[in-house]
């Protein structure tokens, strides 16, 4: 007995369309699947914690300053002294390297101020000189000093002719005055027995 086996051609044809949309959707699924798989992060992808700055790296402050090798002391007037009709300012003060000076600028036209700072790492006094007409034309010989020893109660100065005048000491320092033109070579610091104090003050 033999069995024929015969398609109905329509049954052909919706076979072949099931197939292709099985397979369509076969495909179809592939893809979302393969679009949808985790991308594994490259090395340089990876974040890294952002390193700490080093201390070569940490800059200064812009207001930082560099210390002066003394202490620098604003200047502090002493007192004035009557020069004529005119009159003289003295005035101490300590230069950028802590070095005890002193200064006198006389009041009148055409005066030069005359100042002086110690060279002497234990000075006991330090003094100026010069010499100032005033108004009305008369020249005077002003000489200022600065003593930096508690122990100095007077300043005997010695000039270049043999004569010396007494300065007596108020608030750390003195002034003399005097008509004329003279030159003053030492100064001598006295304690109130009479004492030498320290060494003697050279002009220069």
């Amino acid at each position: 007995m033999t069995i024929s086996l015969a398609f109905n051609p329509g049954k052909r044809r919706t076979f072949r369309a099931l197939a292709f949309f099985g397979l369509t959707l076969l495909m179809v699924g592939c893809i979302v699947g393969c679009a949808q798989q985790p991308t594994i992060p490259t090395a340089a992808a990876i974040p890294t914690d952002t390193p700490a700055p080093s201390v070569a790296a940490v800059a200064s402050t812009s207001d930082s300053t560099p210390q002066s090798p003394g202490t620098q002391e604003p200047e502090q007037r002493w007192g004035d002294k009557a020069i004529g009709s005119d009159k003289v300012s003295v005035a101490f003060y300590r230069d950028t390297v802590g070095a005890p000076c002193v200064r006198y600028l006389a009041d009148m036209p055409g005066a030069r101020g005359v100042s002086r700072c110690s060279s002497e790492a234990d000075p006991t006094v330090i003094a100026i000189q010069g010499s100032e007409t005033d108004s009305a034309g008369a020249v005077y010989t002003i000489i200022a000093g600065r003593v930096l020893k508690p122990a100095v109660t007077a300043v005997s100065i010695e000039f270049d002719d043999g004569s010396n005048s007494p300065a007596d000491i108020r608030d750390g320092g003195f002034a003399l005055v005097m008509p004329g033109k003279h030159h003053a070579v030492r100064a001598v610091p006295i304690d109130q027995f009479g004492n030498l104090v320290g060494s003697k003050y050279t002009f220069k």
